[in-house]
């Protein structure tokens, strides 16, 4: 079952966005199009999802982007079936939706966006983010997830390996709290379980 509030509202990204270019990139890997090894912003690949992902790096995902193409990246999840409101080319920052970020996770945990090895490693470097105030801190569960913070906005999307069932939760905010979102968390995991 799933629940959402403005669920399918466009809204900045902050830096969730970088589970899409990660999540295109993977699957770039898997087609032979690029290499793991493959040089980008003076590392390699490798290491720039790695920055991208546990540490939040912003220079690795805008080189990606940019090596990619804003308008290709969001050509490949609007034919993926993704909303309009997950669009890499706004004016101000990038953009998604709370519905868009769900789907993105729940088909990461499938296999459905990123497959067999790349998805062992996304879901690996996702599990080893370091900014664990949101989602995880009101989780008792392992957590594999992806903040975003900019300007007022708090962001959180997150798989959750409870022991009862696996689920999917992100949480979207503007001039909120990473407290408000951890309370968020515990009170829905407390509703499931």
């Amino acid at each position: 079952w799933s629940a959402s509030y403005r669920g399918g509202e466009q809204t900045v990204s902050a830096s969730t966005y970088k589970i899409f270019v990660v999540a295109y990139a993977l699957n770039q890997i898997a087609e032979g199009k690029l290499s793991y090894d493959d040089s980008i912003n003076g590392t390699s690949f490798r290491e720039c999802m790695t920055r991208a992902i546990v540490r939040s790096d912003n220079a690795c995902p805008e080189a990606m982007l940019a090596k990619f193409g804003r308008q290709e990246v969001t050509d490949y999840f609007r034919s993926r079936g993704y909303s309009g409101a997950t669009n890499f080319n706004h004016s101000s920052a990038s953009q998604t939706s709370t519905n868009d970020l769900i789907r993105a996770m729940t088909e990461i945990e499938t296999g459905a966006l990123v497959s067999g090895a790349e998805r062992g490693f996304m879901i690996g470097l996702m599990k080893d983010q370091i900014y664990r105030q949101g989602i995880p801190a009101g989780s008792s569960a392992v957590t594999a997830g992806k903040v975003g913070f900019l300007w007022g906005y708090l962001n959180d999307a997150a798989i959750i390996y409870h022991p009862s069932g696996t689920y999917v939760l992100s949480i979207m905010t503007n001039n909120s709290s990473w407290t408000k979102i951890a309370q968020i968390t515990a009170k829905i995991e407390s509703i499931l379980y």
